[in-house]
C-alpha cells in the first residue's frame, strides 16, 4: 500500500509539472510531432499544433485530449510565418508558449556524389533555419514576457555522421551545437535548451531509406528494433517539465544503445 501511494504521488507530480502550460510543437503532424502533441495534451498542457499542413494541424488539435488547443499553419523556413504564428498564439492565449518542441524536419537518403545543392539547401532550410527561427522567436517572446521555459530541438544520432546522409547528418550536427549555445546563453533568463537525438524511429521519414539499411540498423542495435514515437515523446515530456530543471545545453540520445 505504501509503495502504491508513493507511485501515485509521483504520477500526480509529473502531471502538475506540465498542466496548463502552453506548448508549441512544430512538425506537429509528423510521427514524433503528433505523438508529442497527444502526450503533452494528455498530461494537461495546452498544445499548439504547428505544421506546414495547416488543415491537418487543425484537425489534430481538435482530437487532442483536454481542451483549449490550437492548430495552425507554419512554414518554419519563413521568418514572417514564424512571427505570425507567435502573434496568433499571443492573441489567443495572452501569452507566448513556454514549451517549444522543434520537431519539423526532413530527411534525404542519397550518395554524397549524387546529392544536389537543392537537396542540401532544402534540408538545411527546414532542419537548421527552421529550428533557428522558431527558437529565436520563442526566446525573444519569453524574455519580453519575463517567462521561463524549456526548448527541445530534435537532432538525431545521425549527427555523428552516417553514410548516404551527408546533408542530413550535417544539419542535425548543427542543431546539437546550436542547442548547446542557446542553452548556455539563455539560462540567465531561466530558459533551458536541449537537443534530443533519437535513433531510427518507426515513422514515415524512414520511407526514403532502403529496407536493407533499416534491417542492418536493427541488427546492430542492442535492442534489435526501431524506436517508437511514444518512447521519444515520453522523453520530450520529461525535458519539457520541471522534473528536468537542471538539464540544460545537453545532447541526449534515445537510441536503444545504437551509438557507442
Amino acid at each position: 500500500n505504501y509503495l502504491y501511494k508513493i507511485k501515485n504521488v509521483s504520477v500526480d507530480i509529473a502531471f502538475v509539472m506540465v498542466k496548463a502550460k502552453l506548448a508549441l510543437v512544430t512538425g506537429g503532424c509528423g510521427g514524433i510531432g503528433q505523438t508529442t502533441c497527444e502526450t503533452l495534451a494528455l498530461e494537461g498542457a495546452r498544445v499548439v499544433v504547428a505544421d506546414i499542413n495547416g488543415n491537418a494541424a487543425e484537425e489534430i488539435a481538435k482530437t487532442l485530449p483536454g481542451s483549449n488547443h490550437m492548430g495552425i499553419v507554419l512554414d518554419v523556413t519563413s521568418a514572417d510565418s514564424v512571427d505570425k504564428v507567435f502573434e496568433a498564439i499571443k492573441a489567443k492565449y495572452k501569452s507566448p508558449p513556454t514549451i517549444i518542441i522543434n520537431c519539423a524536419g526532413i530527411l534525404s537518403y542519397k550518395a554524397f556524389l549524387d546529392e544536389t545543392i537543392e537537396i542540401f539547401q532544402t534540408q538545411f532550410d527546414v532542419n537548421v533555419k527552421g529550428t533557428y527561427l522558431v527558437t529565436k522567436a520563442a526566446c525573444r517572446e519569453m524574455v519580453s514576457y519575463n517567462l521561463e521555459g524549456s526548448i527541445i530541438n530534435l537532432s538525431s544520432v545521425a549527427a555523428s555522421g552516417v553514410r548516404e546522409m551527408a546533408s542530413y547528418s550535417l544539419s542535425k550536427g548543427a542543431i546539437k551545437s546550436f542547442s548547446k549555445s542557446i542553452g548556455k546563453e539563455m539560462a540567465q533568463y531561466g530558459i533551458r535548451c536541449n537537443a534530443l537525438c533519437p535513433g531510427p524511429v518507426d515513422t514515415f521519414l524512414l520511407n526514403s531509406i532502403p529496407e536493407e539499411v533499416l534491417l542492418l540498423s536493427t541488427q546492430f542495435n542492442p535492442m534489435k528494433r526501431l524506436g517508437k514515437t511514444q518512447e521519444v515523446a515520453n522523453f520530450i515530456l520529461f525535458l519539457a517539465s520541471e522534473k528536468s530543471s537542471y538539464i540544460n545545453a545537453a545532447s541526449l540520445s534515445i537510441d536503444g544503445g545504437l551509438i557507442k
